[in-house]
């Protein structure tokens, strides 16, 4: 009996001791992260940055009107793979450098918009916009042009237009009849404000895809993604 007692005087401290250790540990431990909340309507993210189904669905909108045989899945995918991620690429490659962008282009904006004569070399606060004229259809005008070429009055200068690492401002100097939005041709003015490197953006974007991961916020929408991107944006991993 007394070896009973003896024992289990031992034991109770030990048991203490032992709870006390593993509560410590456990305190050490760093606590799980809360899951991440997205904006409504979120159904990807590149690598953090969310992309919305309204984002995707209004350039598949516009890709209906040059390809309009192609089924809501096919437009998604083409808006996605073509359109979304190299552009978010290049938001996530550029970060501060884009609002400075974007705030350049207001600039051009406003003095396009007075009539201010700007013929000459652009420099100070201009340095770096890149004026060209653009002629053709949407592979000569690129996407955002030529969807705003589209409807645009005559010699109408746009807000800043978000492309693939620049904004850029159009005007419409032509626009010729045809029977579908693909067959009819543009001539098209643009000054382009540049938030990825202006000499190689492409370059540099597919670098930046080459490291980025997508996530699936909505599994529903994974079908959308072909599999060579889905094997692509693993984060740099083969």
């Amino acid at each position: 009996m007394n070896g009973s007692i003896s024992k289990l005087r031992i034991s109770v401290p030990a048991c203490v001791a032992a709870l006390v250790g593993a509560c410590a540990l456990a305190a050490c431990e760093p606590a799980a992260p809360p899951p991440r909340v997205w904006p409504a309507g979120t159904v990807f993210a590149l690598d953090g940055a969310p992309i919305s189904a309204a984002e995707i669905d209004a350039v598949g909108d516009i890709v209906a009107q040059f390809d309009p045989d192609s089924v809501p899945a096919q437009l998604r995918r083409v808006a996605l793979t073509n359109v979304i991620l190299p552009r978010t690429a290049g938001i996530l490659l550029a970060g501060p450098k884009r609002e400075e962008a974007r705030a350049k282009a207001l600039e051009c904006q406003r003095l396009l918009v007075a009539g201010t004569a700007l013929d000459g070399p652009l420099d100070g606060t201009l340095a770096g916009v890149v004026r060209s004229t653009r002629e053709g259809s949407v592979t000569n005008l690129g996407f955002e042009a030529w969807a705003y070429a589209m409807t645009a009055p005559i010699g109408v200068w746009s807000a800043p237009l978000e492309t693939v690492g620049a904004f850029e401002l159009v005007r419409v100097d032509e626009r010729s009849s045809a029977g579908s939005p693909r067959e009819m041709r543009f001539t098209v003015s643009t000054w382009v404000v540049p938030y990825v490197d202006p000499e190689n953006p492409r370059g540099v974007i597919e670098e930046r895809l080459a490291r980025a991961k997508l996530e699936f916020v909505d599994p529903e929408w994974a079908d959308i993604v072909p599999e060579y991107w889905k094997h692509r944006l693993r984060g740099g991993k083969p």
